[in-house]
């Protein structure tokens, strides 16, 4: 958390220049009176969203609200000639959570009954199994990424674009800098917190395409993440059912290739 809040930090600090010192005697415009909006080049953009995971088997699925998104950008503003529209490349954090709506989490075996291949295998797997007489409470996955989107964006109030309507479509690239399983269960009467810090076998990168409309600051947007959520062939083996059957062991299956994301929420221009 301490150094998701000193790139926070940083990155404030990186997007705060002033262009240019007021003159003696320079009055504030009647557009920067109506907006309210620091003298600095560019934006600040503050998102937060739920993840809908497509694709995913049923033992992935995800509690809707516990799947949280949150982002925060700078953008530089680039105008296109005297047109309405503008060219903005960025820099920020994309802190992605997925939390699991069945009991199970990832854990890694050196060997797995019916799978051949050597070495630790992660594998889903139920928490009653893999906490013993552990209650299920609570877990959810965290990615969190350095991202580089760019985007492209039309205004209606092109003399002050922080005002009027405005429509931006775009895409961004990042890289995965930090993830963990938070499990949250009790035994007996004791709540207990397990922070499991791995890569969990995730796509070290990822990209994808958004859109934004909104009026002022305030913004609804939908991203499609266009790369997979687990490195490819490489994401965790589930069982097909919970418990053994007179069928035999419930068997492991590799989770099929193709988990991808679907984001949705507000954004907010903080100036």
């Amino acid at each position: 958390m301490k150094q998701h809040v000193l790139i926070v930090l940083a990155l404030l600090l990186m997007s705060m220049p002033v262009l240019a010192q007021e003159t003696a005697g320079q009055t504030t415009t009647t557009q920067q009176r109506e907006t309210y909006q620091p003298d600095v080049r560019g934006s600040l953009l503050f998102a937060v969203g739920v993840n809908v995971l497509q694709d995913a088997p049923e033992q992935f699925n995800l509690k809707t609200w516990g799947s949280k998104s949150v982002n925060i950008y700078y953008l530089y503003d680039v105008n296109l000639g005297a047109s309405s529209f503008s060219f903005h490349p960025g820099i920020g954090l994309g802190l992605e959570k997925y939390e699991i709506e069945s009991p199970v989490t990832p854990v890694y075996r050196e060997t797995v009954t019916g799978i051949s291949e050597p070495g630790p295998i992660l594998i889903l797997d139920s928490l009653q199994f893999v906490y013993g007489s552990g209650l299920y409470k609570k877990n959810r996955l965290s990615a969190n990424y350095i991202d580089i989107p760019l985007e492209f964006s039309w205004v209606s109030n092109k003399t002050n674009p922080k005002s009027g309507f405005k429509v931006t479509l775009g895409g961004k690239a990042g890289v995965l800098f930090g993830s963990q399983m938070k499990v949250k269960y009790t035994v007996g009467d004791d709540t207990r917190k397990d922070k499991l810090k791995r890569d969990w076998n995730l796509n070290p990168f990822r990209y994808s395409a958004h859109a934004r409309v909104g009026y002022s600051a305030f913004n609804l947007y939908v991203e499609y993440q266009l790369s997979d959520l687990f490195d490819a062939g490489e994401g965790p083996y589930y069982r097909t059912r919970r418990n053994n059957t007179t069928a035999g062991t419930a068997p492991f299956l590799p989770y099929p290739d193709g988990i991808r994301n679907l984001r949705f929420g507000l954004a907010i221009d903080l100036f």
